[in-house]
């Protein structure tokens, strides 16, 4: 790999001695546990041992809304990070050289045109007390952007050629960090080879994943994403399993993994219905059943007598075979009988 400056290419034994104790740590950081924010911070510092900077900044870029953040940032004003993550990554003629033509580092003045006269420099960060500066795209292994680090210094000899090269090593070491996809991944190999999937995000986005596209037509696709936001506050954390009727009627079983802002939808496989030969209002009752509601609460929800549900209940722990309710629920969430709820709520 040669830099931009045209400097030799970069292998682990040109490293520079004392670049190689924080690449490391930073290598075992990005694959460890800790939360990610916790993560970048901590890269961050130790890149401070490689390059004696003013401010530096991570941003992740979230494939989902197209949309820039800060993970994390050590020196840089509230305006800096805010045009870093907007007008920097929609305009920047440095930016968008690395994205388009070559995604190796650029220092300001390894850019062919003079990079102190374009906006950026001359508007942002130059008043900002900065006199050089750097970015790098963080890619993963197989070259997909997944966000980018940003380096300001006081002066140009701040930033080395040896430290260009090492910024290289650290465009593949970071993105495990910033990876909004990663997760997903991870998820997503441990389904089985013929289960399709997609991600929803808490404003109701829907991203396909590659090779998993959603065989459904689209008004299924439309109804089954407000079903799951009528339940967003359970699923989005942990894991849940799911069945849900399409409007055409046919029943779909459902593993769902809450993780932050986004769910992972998975369908396991299509289903001849619901188990025990409950009825479909049998099988809304045995969900609300599951989320803590009473006979009394169950009859104000369905307009019927408490005697009604009383009946139904009766019918639905002969069906299921359970002895009471607490049993039932407990059955339910582990077979993964209970219910979406239906679009129109």
């Amino acid at each position: 790999m040669t830099s931009a400056a045209g400097v030799a290419p970069w292998t682990a034994s040109s490293l520079p001695p004392g670049h190689m104790v924080p690449l490391l740590e930073i290598s075992r950081m990005a694959m460890s546990d800790a939360d990610r924010k916790e993560k970048a911070c901590e890269a961050l510092r130790a890149i401070r041992s490689i390059i004696p900077y003013e401010a530096a900044g991570i941003s992740v870029w979230d494939p989902l809304t197209g949309v820039h953040q800060t993970l994390a940032s050590d020196g840089y004003s509230e305006r800096v990070s805010s045009y870093l993550n907007g007008d920097f990554v929609e305009e920047d003629e440095m930016y968008r050289s690395m994205r388009t033509k070559n995604p190796l580092p650029l220092r300001w003045q390894d850019f062919p045109d003079n990079y102190r006269d374009l906006h950026s420099a001359r508007s942002v960060f130059i008043p900002a007390g900065f006199d050089e500066g750097m970015s790098a795209l963080l890619l993963s292994g197989g070259h997909r952007y997944t966000g980018v680090l940003h380096i300001s210094v006081g002066g140009r000899e701040d930033i080395t050629d040896e430290a260009v090269g090492s910024v290289t090593w650290l465009q593949s070491l970071l993105s495990p960090i910033v990876d909004e996809l990663a997760t997903w991944s991870r998820l997503v190999e441990r389904l089985s080879p013929s289960s399709s999937a997609m991600v929803l995000d808490q404003s109701g986005i829907v991203q396909d994943l590659p090779d998993r596209r959603w065989a459904t037509s689209s008004d299924n696709r439309d109804a089954l994403r407000s079903s799951l936001m009528l339940e967003w506050a359970t699923l989005s954390s942990g894991t849940h399993r799911r069945m849900w009727r399409s409007p055409s009627g046919d029943w779909l079983q459902l593993r769902i993994y809450g993780v932050g802002t986004r769910v992972l939808v998975a369908v396991e496989e299509n289903s001849d219905g619901p188990p025990c030969s409950l009825t479909y209002q049998e099988m809304v009752i045995v969900a609300r059943v599951a989320e803590g509601k009473s006979n009394k609460q169950l009859a104000s929800d369905l307009g019927v007598s408490v005697r009604t549900v009383a009946k139904h209940m009766e019918h639905i722990l002969d069906k299921a075979g359970a002895e009471s309710r607490t049993e039932l629920c407990s059955r339910a969430h582990r077979e993964g009988f209970i219910s979406l709820p239906p679009a129109s709520g």
